[in-house]
């Protein structure tokens, strides 16, 4: 529909699907983000030789940036290079999903710090939906290798909060990043443990199968592979905080039963 749409708007002969797919690829995977904040306008350029480094997540090798006062795209060395050493740049904070999609490659789980896995089936009442898209979280649902994302917890912790907590101030407890309540705060991880233990289910139900001579095959496999061991991990996270909450609940009642028994 939207090609459509563009197709109408041009005065020259539109495009075929094929071409605009060529076309949109290139953007997607070539084109360079220019961010003029002056004129308030946001521009893509290609420039030659710039769309052949390729990424690093962490430590890449060369810098970008336009220069307004010589109309160029500068690349300058973020350190000493050796001779023959490759050259990188850091295209965005992206996890595997985006470079896969954007670009045509994913790093693996170890190799990019920003891996996560967004949570989009979340069913949500109106009202929290509501609470989260005013606070800019409905579109942090997402678990990393450490656990849900702050969003994501927000959401469960206001999901399990009571009439009575909400009427406390919980809205205000959950967006300073705070526990709402030793109850509350169980229930919201034992509902990011079933979150991770739910998405690792749909992958177990997915065809696993490795085409060696595929690199396409290939790819998804690491790309599989690294979304099942973040989820595993996250899981085991919600699993470890679960007995260290619960750990604490029940010292808090030894201790109330013991101060009891001295009255």
């Amino acid at each position: 529909a939207r090609h459509t749409a563009l197709c109408a708007a041009l005065a020259a002969e539109a495009p075929s699907w094929h071409d605009f797919l060529w076309g949109w690829a290139v953007l997607e995977s070539r084109a360079i983000f220019l961010c003029d904040e002056h004129l308030g306008a946001h521009e893509w350029a290609v420039a030659p030789v710039g769309d052949l480094f390729n990424h690093h997540s962490s430590a890449p090798s060369v810098s970008a940036g336009f220069d307004n006062q010589t109309g160029m795209f500068v690349y300058r060395a973020a350190r000493p290079l050796a001779a023959s050493e490759e050259l990188t740049l850091h295209y965005g904070p992206h996890d595997d999903t985006t470079l896969l999609l954007s670009y045509g490659f994913a790093l693996g789980l170890d190799a990019n710090p920003h891996a996560r896995a967004p949570i989009t089936d979340m069913t949500l009442p109106d009202d929290e939906q509501s609470w989260l898209a005013e606070n800019s979280l409905l579109d942090d649902l997402y678990f990393t290798p450490d656990g849900p994302s702050f969003g994501l917890l927000a959401a469960l912790r206001l999901l399990h909060s009571t009439a009575e907590e909400r009427a406390g101030g919980a809205c205000f407890i959950i967006l300073e990043g705070e526990p709402v309540s030793a109850r509350n705060e169980i229930l919201a991880w034992g509902g990011a443990r079933d979150l991770a233990a739910g998405c690792l289910a749909d992958f177990r139900q997915c065809c696993a199968t490795i085409d060696e001579h595929d690199p396409r095959s290939q790819l998804a496999h690491t790309w599989r592979t690294a979304r099942v061991a973040l989820l595993r991990a996250a899981h085991q996270h919600a699993e470890s905080m679960l007995a260290t909450l619960g750990a604490a609940v029940q010292h808090v009642h030894e201790e109330k039963s013991n101060k009891r028994q001295r009255m």
